[in-house]
């Protein structure tokens, strides 16, 4: 399965498998190779308007499909690896083609790259195509024969996959025929003359639900886009970490040591014993019915001394 990566490499024919479906769609990597593969192009022809053209992966194509998706490139379902509590997801952003492209003219002209981007059913529901956006851009092909790189980006929103499915890239080239000879324009993969040939995207993801514990002396912490349900609980020397866009139902607990402390403004019918070396001290403007032992020095010659104090009313 493919990890949380940032971009999609068109490959070489040796690297890209046979067709996953459709008439010819084939898997991208997600490391670019190191050498390029000419053997994907468009024929437009010797007439002098514009031509469309499907770009059929590793094929010369003479035609455009009336059927959007049956051509391209697509993350292959086992590399993609959504499944139930782990969708794989793209955030809201730019996916964009970086497209190496060249043609056989003596003379420079214009040609038109239509790019396509697709969700793909699972299995179960046939692999149906539902388009998720497209859009163009005019390409400059230099003289002579010579070669262009084009970055063509289209911005989706946020797509989340379903188990077991996926998205697929198709493209299309419009561009004039020349008259006599034929103009053919060359759609390379892999990597040409130090351009990796490849779609950059939002990072790929993965959405779970998650739960973790840490006890004794340990630390967890996690990273996540969205985390639903998360509980948490650290014993002893621990700590519990967890960061993300949203969080939601979660609980935690600690456990340790306390201390409980009290104080009061009033109080009645105390009784208090003090024994060994200590002193006893009270003030106050009025005690009653106190109770007390004094035992003092553990074993010391003096008596305790007695001070009353009478009160006499006429």
């Amino acid at each position: 399965m493919f990890g949380n990566i940032t971009a999609l490499h068109l490959p070489r024919a040796g690297s890209a498998g046979s067709s996953l479906w459709g008439t010819d769609v084939r898997k991208v990597l997600d490391a670019p190779e190191a050498t390029s593969d000419s053997a994907t192009k468009t024929s437009h022809g010797t007439g002098g308007g514009s031509t469309t053209r499907n770009v059929d992966p590793y094929s010369t194509s003479t035609s455009v499909s009336g059927t959007k998706g049956l051509f391209g490139w697509a993350v292959d379902p086992t590399d993609m690896g959504s499944v139930t509590g782990a969708l794989r997801f793209y955030p809201a952003g730019d996916h964009t083609s970086r497209l190496v492209l060249g043609h056989d003219g003596a003379v420079g002209g214009t040609a038109t790259v239509y790019v396509y981007a697709y969700r793909v059913a699972s299995a179960a529901a046939g692999r149906t195509r539902t388009l998720l956006g497209s859009t163009s851009a005019s390409v400059s092909l230099p003289a002579l024969s010579g070669e262009v790189v084009a970055n063509i980006a289209l911005t989706l929103p946020e797509i989340v996959f379903q188990p077991d499915e996926t998205i697929q890239w198709m493209y299309e080239v419009a561009a004039t025929g020349t008259v006599i000879t034929g103009h053919v324009l060359t759609f390379y993969t892999g990597t040409r003359s130090g351009t990796e040939i490849r779609i950059t995207t939002p990072e790929l993801g993965v959405l779970a639900n998650t739960a973790g514990t840490a006890a004794g002396t340990g630390a967890a912490s996690g990273d996540a886009a969205i985390v639903l349900g998360t509980a948490g609980t650290a014993a002893g020397a621990g700590a519990a970490t967890g960061e993300g866009a949203s969080n939601a139902g979660t609980v935690g607990s600690a456990a340790g040591s306390v201390a409980v402390l009290a104080s009061g403004s009033s109080v009645a019918g105390v009784v208090g014993t003090a024994s060994g070396s200590s002193d006893a001290t009270g003030s106050g403007s009025a005690v009653i019915g106190t109770v007390g032992t004094v035992e003092i020095g553990a074993g010391g010659s003096e008596a305790p001394t007695f001070h009353p104090l009478f009160i006499f009313d006429d």
